[in-house]
């Protein structure tokens, strides 16, 4: 396969994940390979350069020779073109680590750009450029001389080789750096700007090659033996100068992407507030359906389908997912004949029970013939418990006994340890089927789910009991709409954890829909979620498919026998 079915096939893969850092990627993996440029016998070849490389001065009492043991050719890992050499790097330079003074004294330091350059990891991190001045810090002539850091000459290729491994660099100026380092101090025969692409390259078998595991450092020994894929010096240069170009065409594509990726999510914001924030009667309607036609157009990534759940939800208990009919009974209808248990009733009576949010609290104007309701009027309400865990006979498969983790996206997973008998009647607490649990603590407050059996839950859930005939499933779509989920937010108590104790949980208000319009909606959203579902899904495997295109057409360009020059892109 050749360069050209890549550039065929370019529009189709752009859009893989990061397509711009993997095409980088192969463009100094081509580099490194001789199949970027083309070569020209009349620049000579690698191997007179090594043996007439010298080192430039570097500041300072330190010398070393550089060495001269080529590696075995069994050893070179690909095959390089003619004139090309395989050494070792510290054939073609001064590995140097760094230091840093004692952080204490104050006057070992001075503001970055006013001392002598010193370089750390974090540093590298927020360099935008290839070519690096100095860090946030640069130390004084005292904090050098309290430190091993040695001061290397401009053009020196600096390489982190821990925390992380693998920023590039080159130093416009005399630099020294920290103990993170294991820069170049690049000899004759290898060019600054070359030395930086070989490192970018390579970064990758340097990391593999690093001991540990939780902290990885790359040592100086490891690096001064690293293989290095060296060409004529006039080659090194012509690669350097096309990696640069092909570099801002990179750089072009990821401005290009992120500009598409802000259009369509201004787009997608702007439909999407104006369906949940800005609807009107006449309007709404219409508007729903237009998004939801519109949608495939604005979801381009599997991350953006969950603002559309989102949104589905929300129309939902704002009334503009279905048509509403004048002849449904109204809402407030239904809730005056709920089937209550004679201690709710009596609780009523002794206890006032608003069926209808006051105007001042409304979060949105309410559809004709829906209604406010807060929960502890909708059914039982109350929180779980745990029983003692050092009594592991409280402990059993009897009943299902939930946690905030069991409860998930779109179900409850029973499959956790549940309560013996025992255990159940000890706890006195549980839930039938249809009723909601809703986490009321911690960093999944809000989170909620629909019982499908009998269970148990612990104190961090509080449990809804719908009266009939209220339809649990049109609750859960409501008590899971952000406006509600806004509500469980800013009604519980921020301290080492977000609380919201069933006191206030159960006086939170929730927009009730006619029965037969709950029914249509529970519908509706059930056949959205749905196309969100396959939506995502069919991204998700777009996505994949554009990026093991990708990547088999670097591989196969990479791999293959053509060269690839800037022209051809």
């Amino acid at each position: 396969m050749s360069a050209e079915l890549l550039l065929k096939e370019f529009r189709r893969v752009a859009s893989a994940p990061d397509s711009a850092d993997r095409l980088r990627r192969f463009v100094v993996d081509l580099a490194v390979r001789g199949l970027l440029v083309e070569q020209d016998p009349a620049d000579g070849d690698a191997y007179s350069l090594l043996a007439e490389a010298a080192l430039p001065a570097i500041e300072g009492s330190r010398r070393s020779a550089l060495s001269k043991e080529f590696p075995e050719a069994d050893d070179a890992p690909y095959k390089v073109p003619p004139g090309w050499a395989w050494c070792r790097l510290n054939q073609v330079g001064l590995i140097v680590g760094g230091g840093t003074p004692p952080s204490h004294d104050p006057g070992n330091f001075t503001d970055g750009g006013s001392g002598i350059a010193w370089l750390t990891p974090a540093d590298m991190a927020s360099q935008p450029h290839l070519e690096v001045k100095h860090g946030a810090r640069d130390l004084t002539e005292q904090g050098l001389r309290s430190s091993s850091a040695t001061v290397m000459p401009k053009g020196t290729v600096l390489f982190t080789s821990r925390a992380p491994i693998g920023y590039v660099g080159v130093a416009a100026g005399r630099v020294t750096t920290n103990q993170g380092f294991k820069s170049l101090v690049p000899s004759s025969a290898i060019d600054s700007a070359y030395g930086a692409i070989y490192f970018r390259a390579f970064a990758p078998l340097i990391e593999a090659s690093a001991p540990g595991t939780t902290f990885k450092e790359v040592s100086g020994k490891i690096v001064s033996r690293l293989l290095v894929p060296l060409p004529p010096l006039a080659e090194q240069r012509r690669i350097a100068a096309t990696v640069s170009e092909l570099m801002a065409l990179c750089d072009q594509l990821d401005v290009a992407q992120n500009g598409r990726d802000l259009h369509q999510g201004a787009l997608r914001s702007a439909a999407l507030h104006r369906l949940t924030e800005q609807v009107d009667e006449l309007s709404g309607t219409a508007d729903t359906q237009f998004f939801l036609d519109a949608m495939p157009r604005f979801v381009t990534l599997p991350d953006h389908v969950e603002a559309i759940r989102q949104s589905v939800l929300e129309l939902a208990i704002r009334g503009y997912l279905v048509p509403q009919d004048p002849s449904d009974e109204a809402a407030d209808q239904l809730l005056n004949r709920l089937v209550k248990p004679d201690s709710i009733r009596r609780r009523s009576a002794r206890r006032t029970s608003s069926a209808s949010k006051a105007t001042g609290e409304a979060a949105h104007t309410l559809r004709p013939g829906w209604c406010w309701s807060s929960l502890h009027a909708l059914g039982i309400t109350q929180t779980g418990g745990t029983p003692p865990t050092q009594d592991r006979s409280l402990y059993g498969d009897a009943l299902p006994f939930i946690k905030p983790g069991d409860i998930g996206h779109n179900k409850i997973d029973y499959a956790g340890p549940g309560l013996s008998e025992a255990g159940a009647l000890a706890l006195g607490r549980h839930a039938p089927p249809g009723a909601l649990l809703m986490v009321c603590i911690g960093a999944s407050l809000g989170k909620c789910g629909l019982l499908d059996r009998t269970c148990s839950f612990n104190q961090q859930i509080n449990a809804l009991t719908p009266f009939e005939p209220l339809l649990a499933d049109y609750l859960l779509i409501a008590m899971r709409s952000p406006s509600f989920q806004r509500d469980v937010w800013a009604s519980s108590a921020h301290g080492t954890l977000p609380i919201l104790n069933k006191g206030r949980w159960e006086q939170l208000f929730l927009p009730i829909a006619p029965l037969a319009e709950q029914h249509r909606i529970v519908a509706k959203v059930d056949e959205l979620m749905t196309l969100c579902g396959e939506l995502e899904a069919a991204l998700v495997s777009s996505q994949e498919e554009r990026g093991r295109l990708l990547e088999s057409l670097l591989h196969e360009a990479l791999n293959g026998e053509h060269s690839f020059t800037l022209s051809s892109l």
